[in-house]
């Protein structure tokens, strides 16, 4: 797969609205919306964002249909626009029920570069996506459906120490957001 691009490592808007009340953030690619929609089983999605030094302290999805099962989730750097090394493996969360799920991991401060949230899920639970305003942020094969993320095929489990490639762009992946500790 292409590198994507271009990308404008210096740009703030990439932060998302911020104020003294702000502690969580999705991807640019992701607005938060009451869109959704199942997920793939043993699917690997990625979703850029962009906090330079930002230390972290939680990472989630928003399940909003139970499906009996977990997403594994985990960060990676990026290099030449592509996931690349593993940052931190960050576990699992259930997927049975319908909520806002999250994994507490230690406090880990993200490079000051692009950051790749990964998910890939043992079952098929509905959950939250981007919106069709969603920005063209990876590029696209079709000016009438963005890209909100990579994926490629993964069997379910811990996440490798190098980013398993991405071979398409995704329509269809779910939110995933970290929280500034």
């Amino acid at each position: 797969m292409a590198r994507i691009g271009p990308i404008d490592y210096r740009s703030p808007p990439f932060l998302g609205a911020r104020n003294a009340f702000t502690s969580y953030y999705v991807s640019p690619v992701i607005l938060i919306s009451t869109t959704t929609s199942a997920v793939v089983a043993n699917i690997l999605y990625y979703q850029p964002i962009y906090l330079p030094n930002f230390t972290i302290d939680r990472i989630g999805i928003d399940v909003t249909t139970g499906a009996a099962g977990n997403c594994r989730l985990g960060l990676y750097s990026s290099s030449a626009g592509m996931p690349s090394r593993l940052i931190l493996d960050c576990g699992t969360v259930d997927t049975t029920g319908i909520a806002t799920v999250e994994a507490t991991i230690a406090a880990t401060q993200l490079p000051s570069d692009w950051v790749w949230m990964a998910s890939v899920f043992d079952a098929t639970p509905t959950c939250r996506v981007g919106t069709a305003a969603s920005p063209f942020l990876l590029g696209s094969g079709s000016m009438s459906v963005p890209s909100r993320g990579l994926t490629v095929s993964s069997t379910y489990g811990t996440m490798a120490t190098t980013a398993v490639a991405p071979t398409q762009f995704a329509a269809v992946s779910p939110m995933m957001f970290v929280r500034k500790s």
